[in-house]
């Protein structure tokens, strides 16, 4: 009996050592939703610039305006983000406020598209204005689009890829136009970019001086040196 008990015990041992030796694995998740930092062309605020060039005095109309020759300027936007995220903009004009006379050449609601050229020591007073449009769109180097919504300036005369003040515009999987901006097929990623560039229509969207006499009752004389500006303000936010 004593010999029974025995081996029984020892069986007993054995499947308990055997249990404690058992090896195990731990599958641990971890993750994090935090805001996405992004940079622009490199740095959290930058200036993109479009430089028209010098005129001469000459060259600008006294009844009618100056055009600037098509595309004459472009710059590439890229922004960076740490994460994937959807990203949308707004773009607002610095200097609204300056009264500008579109020229009658420019047809339709051109109010909204067009930015405001204002003298660079009395931003008041506007000389003229240009327009923007965007091409090259990509996301993480993949062809996409950019797509605007309804939820300002809808009546503004655009097409599709003229850049409108105040609408919510994404970068999207599909083309896209005047829609609901909760229903903008965002397209996520981490690298967007686009050229933006003023436009090769220079019927319906061109860059422009006022004439000389406009320039005059404004009291700017061009026969000195007159330095103007303008400033498109593109807010970015991650979604809509």
């Amino acid at each position: 009996m004593k010999k029974i008990t025995l081996g029984l015990s020892l069986l007993s041992a054995l499947v308990s050592a055997n249990a404690l030796s058992a090896p195990t694995a731990n599958i641990k998740v971890t993750g994090d939703i935090k805001p996405p930092t992004c940079t622009v062309n490199g740095l959290t605020q930058n200036d993109i610039l479009f430089d028209l060039g010098n005129i001469s005095p000459s060259l600008i109309p006294q009844s009618e305006p100056y055009l600037y020759p098509k595309g004459i300027a472009e710059n590439t936007v890229n922004i960076e983000c740490d994460v994937d995220t959807y990203l949308t903009f707004n773009a607002t004009d610095t200097y609204a406020s300056s009264s500008l006379t579109i020229p009658d050449i420019i047809t339709g609601n051109k109010d909204p598209v067009v930015f405001h050229l204002v003298d660079a020591k009395d931003t008041t007073k506007s000389v003229g204005g240009i327009f923007f449009y965007w091409k090259n769109v990509k996301v993480d180097g993949k062809a996409a689009f950019i797509s605007s919504s309804n939820d300002a300036n809808s009546n503004a005369s655009s097409g599709n890829d003229i850049l409108v003040t105040e609408v919510t515009n994404g970068w999207t999987n599909t083309q896209q136009f005047k829609v609901d901006k909760n229903s903008l097929d965002l397209v996520a990623g981490k690298l967007f970019s686009a050229t933006f560039a003023t436009p090769t229509n220079v019927t319906s969207y061109p860059t422009f001086l006022l004439s000389g006499k406009e320039l005059s009752d404004k009291s700017i004389d061009t026969s000195n040196s007159v330095d103007f500006i303008g400033e498109a303000v593109l807010t970015f936010n991650f979604g809509v």
